[in-house]
């Protein structure tokens, strides 16, 4: 729309250049708050460690920290409560 009134004439050229830097601000600021990546690793490595008896819940009491801190700093992974202790891990 900028560039449509500046050609139009209807948008003085400092208005127009001001006005672009403006809309380049606001775009690198919707980037940047544009949904996380998710890792395609860390599912992985918690398949592992589930399958040599370590949940979740492990990791988490080994990082001094409560299952829904470390759910959300997985980002997207999720380390329900009932993932985390499985019927032969909830007897240690």
């Amino acid at each position: 729309m900028t560039y449509r009134l500046h050609d139009l004439g209807l948008m003085q050229e400092w208005s127009f250049r001001r006005a672009i830097t403006e809309v380049k601000k606001a775009s690198f600021s919707f980037r940047e708050h544009s949904a996380p990546e998710k890792s395609n690793v860390l599912p992985h490595v918690f398949e592992a460690l589930q399958t040599q008896g370590i949940t979740p819940l492990d990791v988490a009491e080994q990082l001094c920290l409560p299952l829904w801190e470390l759910n959300g700093l997985m980002r997207g992974l999720d380390l329900s409560v009932d993932q985390a202790r499985t019927p032969e891990t909830a007897a240690k």
